[in-house]
């Protein structure tokens, strides 16, 4: 067969599949493949040490694709197991976080689950209260700066101290837009995480949504080192031989 025939032939048993499909689910199929597209589009010109550097433990919000059959899809929270990931590295293997949902049996929870409890939701907690902090002392910074204004008589001393205000303020809307960006993530986010062990992957750091730079949401927020050596136990137990 030929490109042509091939593609047309692709695209029409696509577009009849979506068409059978209920709406929600066609719709979210709709949107994955304009989000695939887009990763293509993207992979030429793609250079991972562009990002931050991804640890052991580091929490990610990715986009783990189409879901088929009982496999996690869509946008997720996973955390990172590679034990010492290059800057360079293209990929990265993660095992995808679930939130504890208010019929979930925590008691009777699948042998390849982990309770991980609210560690994800406390830690987003933590770092939006030392942002709110740091607002605070700069609010009360650019306040002291302003008052000391009407004691400046020099004009050079008054374009000096307003140069400060500015820098000031600008570095105070850049909390304030940081601790707006938390606020909304964490009332996204229910209190409680499920790790999906049994469903690890490797993905392409194109599909990482957040965080990208040092000033994401998630930027620095890696899960315990008694939370990874549960992790690391269920991995022995699920997927090797057992001496």
């Amino acid at each position: 067969m030929t490109y042509d025939i091939l593609r047309d032939s692709g695209i029409s048993d696509l577009k009849s599949y979506m068409d059978s499909l209920p709406e929600k689910q066609a719709t979210t199929l709709a949107y994955w493949i304009h989000d695939y597209t887009r990763f293509l589009k993207q992979e030429a010109s793609f250079d991972p040490k562009k990002l931050i550097r991804y640890k052991r433990g580091s929490v990610i919000k990715v986009h783990l694709g189409y879901k088929i059959g009982s496999e996690e899809g869509g946008l997720h929270y996973a955390v990172v197991i590679n034990k010492t990931p290059a800057l360079s590295d293209k990929v990265l293997t993660v095992i995808p976080l679930i939130s504890i949902k208010p019929n979930t049996d925590l008691g009777k929870l699948h042998y390849s689950k982990i309770n991980l409890g609210n560690e994800l939701h406390s830690m987003l907690n933590q770092k939006l209260t030392d942002h709110i902090t740091k607002k605070r002392e700069l609010q009360a910074k650019v306040l002291e700066t302003m008052r000391s204004i009407g004691d400046s008589v020099q004009k050079g001393e008054l374009q000096l101290i307003a140069a400060g205000v500015n820098q000031q303020l600008q570095t105070l809307q850049s909390h304030i837009a940081q601790a707006q960006k938390m606020q909304k993530e964490i009332n996204r986010m229910r209190s409680g995480s499920i790790a999906l062990v049994g469903q690890i992957t490797t993905v392409s750091k194109i599909r990482i949504y957040d965080p990208l730079y040092p000033a994401d949401v998630l930027s620095n927020i890696r899960l315990s080192d008694k939370s990874m050596d549960q992790l690391d136990a269920k991995l022995i137990e699920l997927f090797t031989k057992n001496i």
